[in-house]
This record gives C-alpha cells, sequence and structure tokens, in this order.
C-alpha cells in the first residue's frame, strides 16, 4: 500500500498549483517515505544467498578522470544500490554507453568534471537479476521500486534499492542486474568488487593501448 500511496502522492504533486499544496503534500511523502524504508529493512532482513545467477558480456563504464588510477575508476558516494555516502560505491557499468552517466546522476547528462568511458569484458559467477520477474517475486520487489523510485530525491532517507544493495553486498553477492530507467533495453549492472570470486569471475578492461595502469579486478 505504501508504495501506491507513494505513487499517488507524486501525482499530486506535479498537478499541485500552490505552494502550500506542495509544503503539505511534501510532508505526507516524507512520511511515506519512511514507512516504505522501515518496511524495506524487515522485507530484506533475511535476504536469500541462493538467488544468484552468472552474468558473461560487454559492459560499458563510466567514470571521473580524478578517479582513472584506481581499479576501474571507482570512487565514494551514494547511488541507487548504497546508501552511505563514506563507503565505496558499487561499480555501475550499462549495456549502453550512452545510458552510463544518466542512470548515476538521476537527471541526465549533467556531467561537468572531467571524465571518461571505456568498455569492459564481464564474467561474473553469482549476480542478483533483478531483470527476471522471478526473482523479484522472490525478493518481494516491484519492479517499479527498482527502476522508477528516484533515490536521489529521498534526501537522508534510504529507499528500497538502497536498502536491498546493502543486504546484497552482506549476502555475498558478486553484483546485481537491473533494467535501466533511462534507456530502453538497456541493462545495468552494479558490481561489488570485494565480493568477487577470485578464481571463478573477473572484470578486464578493454585496453589495447594500455591506456590503464590497472586493468582487471580481482
Amino acid at each position: 500500500m505504501s508504495i501506491r500511496e507513494y505513487k499517488a502522492l507524486l501525482a499530486e504533486l506535479d498537478h499541485a498549483r500552490s505552494l502550500q499544496m506542495k509544503k503539505k503534500i511534501l510532508v505526507k511523502l516524507c512520511d511515506v517515505k519512511r514507512r516504505i524504508s522501515v518496511k524495506s529493512h524487515d522485507k530484506f532482513s533475511d535476504l536469500p544467498a541462493d538467488l544468484g545467477t552468472s552474468i558473461q558480456g560487454n559492459f560499458c563504464r563510466g567514470a571521473y578522470l580524478k578517479y582513472r588510477d584506481t581499479p576501474l575508476g571507482t570512487g565514494p558516494g551514494k547511488s541507487r544500490f548504497l546508501g552511505v555516502k563514506d563507503l565505496e560505491s558499487p561499480l555501475y557499468f550499462a549495456s549502453n554507453e550512452y545510458a552510463v552517466f544518466p542512470e548515476r546522476r538521476e537527471t541526465g547528462f549533467d556531467i561537468v568534471e572531467p571524465h571518461f568511458r571505456f568498455w569492459v569484458s564481464v564474467d561474473l559467477v553469482n549476480v542478483l537479476d533483478l531483470t527476471s520477474a522471478e526473482v523479484r517475486k522472490a525478493l518481494k520487489i516491484t519492479r517499479y521500486e527498482v527502476e522508477k523510485i528516484e533515490w536521489v530525491a529521498w534526501g537522508g532517507i534510504l529507499c528500497p534499492t538502497q536498502i536491498l544493495g546493502r543486504k546484497a553486498f552482506e549476502s555475498g553477492y558478486e553484483a546485481i542486474l537491473f533494467n535501466s530507467s533511462k534507456h530502453r533495453d538497456t541493462k545495468n549492472l552494479a558490481v561489488f568488487a570485494t565480493n568477487l570470486n577470485k578464481r571463478k569471475s573477473s572484470i578486464i578492461i578493454q585496453d589495447s593501448h594500455n591506456n590503464f595502469k590497472i586493468s582487471r579486478i580481482p
């Protein structure tokens, strides 16, 4: 019911004309977000650890230039699957190079710092596939929660995917696969680098000109 309330309040906010009305709706919206967050904590507290599947393929990664000498351009910060800004963010990849930055920024391609893109070959053995209706059903999470909730707008309240992401990391999943909210027919991958199986999994940069000091993890 909370998600239904959330969607209804967003629709009301879009149509509200007066500032006073918008303020009232925002107060209600904040309360609904808190309830959804609490419910998500309870729902994902016992996250199954046996839903993983293997993933192979080519994905594109975007990163700021200041992180060029770190493994695949890693850096701290909040994201769709992480709610604590001081922790190392999952590595985000997209099957479409044009979806890389818009997906991470929520508001579109508004990068002002120097940045770059590169392609990688991914071979992972334990991925939580949220593009699968069966997996979402097992987790009791809707496609709307995964793809449509704008986590940036939740401020300091953890949204369902941020709570799920932390639990997935703690449960040992190497990555989360999900559909892009910005580009149709595009899949995204959020990788927990420290969880990669060192014997069976890998992410290798396609770098024929040796531009990177580090070309593979783990």
